[in-house]
């Protein structure tokens, strides 16, 4: 779970940059994302990851680098690869 928990942090990030409201987050990343409110829930919280195509769903929506979204590394934005 250890790995887990930075990416959520990433996630959180994203939420305010792209001004989600954090009452309601995980409702709205349920509908973006077109999942349960429980598996968005999880991925606030560092329980679970995203399936593979919605997490580049969700770089592509916040713009972000997915290597930066997954595991921390190279630029937060630019190259999406």
């Amino acid at each position: 779970m250890e790995k887990r928990l930075p990416f959520a942090e990433r996630m959180l990030e994203l939420c305010v940059d792209m001004k989600l409201p954090a009452r309601g987050r995980q409702t709205q990343l349920a509908k973006l994302f077109k999942c349960s409110q429980q598996a968005a829930g999880k991925w606030l919280t560092g329980q679970a990851y995203p399936q593979t195509d919605t997490i580049l769903e969700i770089a592509d929506w916040a713009g972000v680098n997915v290597n930066w979204l997954l595991q921390g590394v190279g630029p937060k934005h630019g190259n999406r690869i």
